[in-house]
């Protein structure tokens, strides 16, 4: 009998980021381990690192988070796969690679190579 206080297991956050067939939101757990689910946006490999880097928007507003001009609250989550670990970025200058490897890739699928 399942208890209605019974909590269901979290998936691996790392294993749902790199399945390209997943289209669930991502679970992370907070400080105070609390969930906090997030919409990923894009997987980013750049070429002068050996990690990989989830762009993902909180879908509830983070109190203590600063928004940007559009609302948004971006997180870069890297990714070391042969540890099996990550981490939020906090490097403005690979966050800001992240960003533009991201915009170029937008570019390219629009059928442009700017």
């Amino acid at each position: 009998m399942k208890k209605e206080n019974e909590f269901k297991p979290v998936p691996n956050p790392i294993e749902q980021i790199l399945d390209e067939n997943c289209v669930d939101n991502i679970i992370l757990m907070d400080k105070e381990n609390k969930p906090i689910e997030f919409e990923q946006i894009a997987l980013i490999s750049l070429d002068d690192s050996d990690y990989y880097y989830a762009m993902l928007f909180p879908v509830t507003k983070i109190e203590g988070v600063n928004e940007d001009e559009e609302g948004d609250t971006l997180f870069v989550l890297g990714i070391d796969t042969e540890k099996s670990t990550y981490w939020q970025e906090t490097n403005q200058s690979v966050i800001n690679k992240v960003i533009d490897a991201y915009e170029k890739l937008l570019q390219e699928g629009e059928g442009g190579n700017k």
